[in-house]
């Protein structure tokens, strides 16, 4: 007879599986060598030894209870009954009791608000999201990029006739998507993630489409983001689907994880991983190829577990059904260990000269050469190796080196799974109390309901008694019928020896009964409670929607919920890393993926197109698979309203009444904003209106430039003018003074040439006069 599950494990436990030696042949490390490392794993994991004991996982599903709203109502039961003490140690009070107290009418249904605080952080988070950029970090990745800024400019400038050229020669080619207009802008565009090359382009669109298209990403953020509320560890990781021959993304429930313990929070120095998954016996034959009687035994040994039948209704099962071809137990659930484990290969490389050239071969493991012809290498490789292994059976498959593996630099190797453990209490956990608090004062309220006394009035029968009326004698039961009936109340103040008759006051004073009193404490203890919560949560009454969320201003609303993200950002943060390090591990394994595999090149061709899927395959054929991935936040309809409003502004008015932005450059910047590139077209409107300003600012200073040249000009013409005027001016005063020197000196000349002398001086003077008028005068 097969051994039960139960007697599986317990054979884990109690004794300790060692880890195989990892310097050994890599051709000996096969399914026996795979199938020990996985059993030393669980054993570590079911003894305690893991990241997360039996302990931890015990109470993460407690807290997945409360952040469900479904905690045991047992827990409750208890505080109001209190308990019995007993011989054998306290009990829970008796049935009579119970009955004494009321608690039968009292609804133990859970009044949890903790689910309504969780989903309004997943409401939170739901619209934001984060898109991938990917950049290659090997030594010719900037060489790359230069090209790129450089053909940029070079087609813009001489471009079009190229492509008129192609054209007359039948040869299309294709428009680029956006060319600058100087080395400047082309720079500027580099800086914001332009100018990617192929392999790069083709890798973010890959892990798009590996989280959008082949993965529900959606669906596994909102479970990370549960699990961080409720547990504080979340974890996920990438595999390579066989029916899709793509990358998955694949969420892990961290209950059911198994991590090698660290004191790191992404668990960066675990060397070993694992994971539970059930498969159904059908599965497993088809996988593994074991015998019936082998399958058999196993699915005997699952009985009573995972929701298989009991193990007294074997034989009913056990039977095999000629009409579907199938056995009984062909959908009993099986345990199947998914693990990963880093190991270390060695290398041995002999190197030796022949013909004047060196050559390299490779040697068996163990065979070493140190001679000056030739002399051996030993490299150790850190390679990852996966296993899949039935528990409670010797049988492993898809078992050995993990396919396509990521490696983050030549040297180390990187896990499909993917990690974040936050430090101290979750939030969830935080609030239990309260929760509890609120659900003990909501049984009370109905315990005090069910077992409330109706209100009614005390009578002092002694004032009400001897009355009588009209000579009637009035009993006290017809005076308070009286005073039912007309509000009117007979009573008698004194005794007939005038003694007061009743020093209380009136006869009849109501009663304070009811949960009046109850009811207010309730309330004010679910206002303290949800008060803590809010505060423990980051979550305010705006961001809750409570009743008072309208009292206050829309500004006050604004800094409210911008609070509210501040405070839970760090628990974002760990989704947002989660994120990434998928992303850097899906940028290293497609490309060996579409190099190795032909059905993945096909799988990815239809999302790449072939010259980016060849540039990914050439990129792994050349060694180039070191690529840094980092996410920047997608931008709302918000951000892209407020980009082309900008541009629209820009277009119709600027300083001086000239447009910032020319019709040409505001088609340029909407185009890029419809193909989703917000950020680009951001930077790209930035830069055209600082570079208009720039222009328009140079243009004024041309023109003051200009007119304080021609102003100078003009000073200069007039200074000039001035100082040929004073000489002429000179000149003629000196002339008149010759001429009447010449007439008063010259006495010894005759009357006749005293007169021709004369003659000739005033023509002269007549000329220098009217040379005088006609020249034109500065200013005048």
């Amino acid at each position: 007879m097969a051994s039960t599950f139960s007697e599986l494990q317990n054979k884990y436990k109690g004794q300790g599986f060692f880890f195989p030696s990892d310097d050994i042949d890599p051709e000996k490390k096969d399914m026996d060598w795979c199938k020990q490392y996985a059993e030393a794993i669980y054993s570590v994991y079911m003894r305690d030894r893991a990241a997360i004991t039996t302990s931890d996982r015990a109470i993460m599903a407690v807290h997945r209870l409360y952040g469900a709203g479904k905690q045991p109502v047992d827990k409750y039961k208890p505080m109001l009954m209190g308990t019995n003490k007993k011989s054998d140690g306290p009990g829970m009070a008796n049935g009579a009791d119970f009955l004494r107290k009321g608690l039968v009418n009292i609804n133990w249904e859970i009044l949890s608000v903790i689910p309504k605080f969780k989903q309004v952080v997943l409401g939170l988070f739901e619209e934001i999201d984060h898109t991938i950029t990917a950049n290659s970090i090997d030594e010719s990745a900037g060489i790359d990029r230069e090209k790129e800024i450089y053909d940029a400019w070079f087609d813009k400038r001489y471009g079009e006739g190229f492509r008129k050229m192609m054209a007359e020669l039948g040869i299309e080619s294709d428009e680029p998507q956006y060319l600058p207009d100087s080395l400047e802008e082309a720079q500027i565009f580099h800086s914001i993630g332009g100018f990617k090359t192929q392999q790069e382009i083709g890798l973010e669109e890959a892990i798009e489409a590996t989280f959008t298209l082949v993965s529900d990403w959606k669906t596994l953020k909102r479970k990370l983001i549960e699990d961080a509320l409720d547990i504080n560890i979340i974890a996920c990781r990438d595999e390579y689907d066989p029916e899709t021959c793509r990358f998955v993304s694949k969420y892990v429930d961290p209950i059911g994880l198994v991590a090698q313990y660290t004191r790191e929070n992404d668990f960066r120095n675990s060397k070993y991983f694992g994971h539970f998954e059930d498969y159904n016996v059908s599965q497993l034959r088809i996988l593994t190829g074991m015998s019936e009687t082998e399958l058999s035994e196993l699915a005997m040994s699952y009985c009573g577990y995972n929701g298989n039948p009991n193990l007294d209704t074997w034989n009913n099962f056990n039977l095999y059904n000629t009409t579907n071809n199938s056995w009984g137990y062909d959908s009993f659930k099986i345990n199947v260990f998914a693990c990963e484990w880093q190991t270390v290969n060695k290398k041995y490389d002999t190197y030796r000269t022949k013909n004047g050239s060196e050559i390299v071969q490779k040697e068996k493991f163990g065979k070493v050469y140190n001679s000056e012809s030739r002399k051996t290498t030993v490299t150790d490789v850190r390679l990852m190796y996966a296993a899949k292994w039935i528990v409670g059976s010797k049988v492993c498959f898809e078992y050995g080196p993990l396919n396509d593996q990521a490696r983050p630099n030549k040297k180390d190797c990187k896990s499909s799974y993917h990690i974040y453990k936050y430090f101290g209490k979750s939030l969830v956990e935080t609030i239990e109390p309260n929760a509890d608090m609120i659900q003990l004062a909501n049984l009370k309220l109905q315990n005090g309901l069910a077992k409330a006394t109706p209100a009614g009035i005390a009578v002092e029968f002694g004032s009400l008694s001897n009355m009588s009326m009209g000579g009637k004698l009035l009993s006290p039961l017809d005076i308070l019928t009286i005073q039912t009936q007309t509000g009117t109340l007979l009573y008698k103040a004194t005794t007939h020896k005038g003694v007061v008759n009743m020093p209380g006051g009136l006869p009849i004073q109501p009663m304070d009964v009811g949960v009046g009193k109850l009811l207010q404490d309730c309330i004010s203890i679910f206002e303290i409670q949800l008060n803590f919560i809010r505060q423990a949560i980051g979550i305010d009454e705006y961001t809750s929607m409570s009743g008072n969320a309208g009292q206050g201003t829309a500004t006050e609303a604004k800094i409210a919920v911008s609070a509210t993200n501040n405070v839970l950002k760090p628990m974002y943060a760990g989704v947002i890393y989660l994120k990434e390090s998928m992303a850097t591990s899906l940028a290293n394994r497609i490309p060996i993926a579409v190099l190795n595999n032909p059905m993945c090149y096909d799988a990815y061709l239809g999302i790449l197109g072939k010259s980016k899927l060849e540039a990914l395959k050439i990129s792994a054929e050349k060694g180039r698979l070191y690529y840094g991935t980092r996410l920047v936040a997608k931008p709302n309809d918000q951000d892209k309203e407020r980009i082309a409003q900008s541009a629209q502004a820009a277009l119709l008015s600027g300083k001086n009444g000239v447009p910032q932005l020319t019709w040409p450059e505001y088609s340029m910047v909407m185009r890029t904003l419809e193909t989703g590139n917000v950020k680009y077209a951001d930077a790209l409107l930035n830069y055209k209106i600082r570079k208009r300003e720039a222009m328009e600012e140079k243009s004024r200073a041309d023109m003051l430039k200009a007119q304080g040249e021609d102003i100078m000009r003009q000073t200069q013409a007039k200074v000039q003018l001035d100082k040929e005027m004073e000489a002429f001016k000179s000149d003629l005063k000196i002339k008149e003074m010759a001429y009447e020197y010449m007439f008063k000196e010259d006495a010894e000349n005759t009357a006749e040439e005293r007169a021709f002398l004369k003659e000739m001086a005033m023509k002269a003077m007549d000329h220098s006069n009217e040379q005088e008028k006609n020249t034109p005068q500065i200013g005048g």
